[in-house]
């Protein structure tokens, strides 16, 4: 039987946001749940607030808030830098 949201691990911090060693305030959430849903544009417009090279970080990052990640307790990790790359290279394609 699969887990239930329940049973998910509490993986927000005092703000309500998602936690992460690298992001600080950044609202991961917000833009994850923008780009699952097929948003890309906005889901690009909130990571970019916060992060301002996306395409560099998604490539040059070791990534270490996936190790951190409390969902790999519950399944896997989310690839937050392959999210990063997916958006930035959405965004350069539509730019032309």
């Amino acid at each position: 039987m699969p887990p239930s949201p329940r049973d998910a691990p509490d993986i927000r911090g005092p703000s309500g946001r998602l936690q992460s060693r690298l992001y600080g305030r950044s609202d991961i959430q917000a833009w994850l749940f923008e780009a699952q849903a097929g948003r890309c544009q906005k889901a690009w417009e909130l990571l970019v607030r916060d992060n301002p090279l996306p395409a560099l970080h998604g490539r040059a990052c070791y990534h270490p808030c996936e190790d951190a990640c409390n969902r790999g307790s519950l399944d896997e990790s989310v690839s937050i830098h392959g999210v990063e790359l997916h958006l930035s290279c959405r965004a350069a394609a539509v730019r032309g």
